[in-house]
């Protein structure tokens, strides 16, 4: 039988769920649409170390290409600040925001590949292995998405931190303790429906059994009158 969710989003909060007590990061992948109406037909999640990244020399690597710097150096901006007090830049008793100052984008300089300022970014560290866990769910015509790949093996090594599994046992026990206490709430509700149904039709039997017997006592009094002229 193929694992059935209500919804995309259903699908993503259980990869989700699935990834962190796995050890590892769920990324949102490619999708698939509608031609017609641009609906997402199909959709697929895998790991946050899927694929590789262009290395310097141009080949896949673990680090990344250096990418071209837009900071140019500029010191244009623009400061504002209250009346006040404008040498500082928030209020220490309430927080408030005192000045702040707006500036172009291509203010300040980046660190270069050789540790200089200069117009090439220095290249991060990639965090792309090239692992080809996945799931991929598809919307099927019964109104359901439908699990139809699932790849469980990792190329790298799985790391549950103890303060994130923890924290994802607290929201697991938290939602079903909110769950529980709405499925109880609902069984409160339902009884006193069921008890103000029970009322009210107890009403409509008394009311039908006085209208049947006005009815009968109608029916007796005109063979009476009857009886009577004959």
């Amino acid at each position: 039988m193929a694992v059935e969710f209500e919804s995309e989003d259903a699908a993503k909060m259980f990869y989700d769920d699935y990834s962190r007590s796995l050890g590892f990061v769920m990324r949102v992948m490619s999708c698939r649409r509608s031609e017609r109406d641009g609906r997402i037909l199909a959709r697929r999640f895998g790991c946050n170390k899927e694929g590789s990244c262009v290395s310097v020399r141009g080949k896949s690597g673990s680090v990344r290409k250096p990418r071209q710097s837009t900071r140019g150096g500029l010191v244009t901006s623009l400061s504002l600040s209250l009346a006040e007090d404008p040498s500082r830049s928030s209020n220490p008793r309430d927080g408030r925001v005192l000045a702040r100052r707006f500036g172009c984008n291509k203010e300040g300089r980046c660190v270069s590949v050789r540790g200089k300022s200069g117009s090439v970014r220095k290249p991060r560290q990639s965090t792309r292995e090239g692992c080809k866990a996945m799931v991929h769910v598809k919307y099927d015509r019964s109104g359901k998405w439908v699990v139809t790949k699932f790849v469980k093996e990792h190329n790298h090594p799985l790391v549950v931190e103890p303060r994130q599994a923890r924290q994802t046992l607290d929201e697991k026990d938290k939602r079903i303790q909110e769950l529980t206490i709405e499925l109880r709430n609902k069984k409160r509700l339902c009884a006193a429906y069921k008890e103000q149904l029970d009322a009210f039709a107890k009403i409509v039997e008394e009311y039908s059994n006085r209208m049947s017997k006005r009815v009968e006592s109608v029916v007796e009094n005109l063979k009476e009158f009857e009886h009577i002229e004959q």
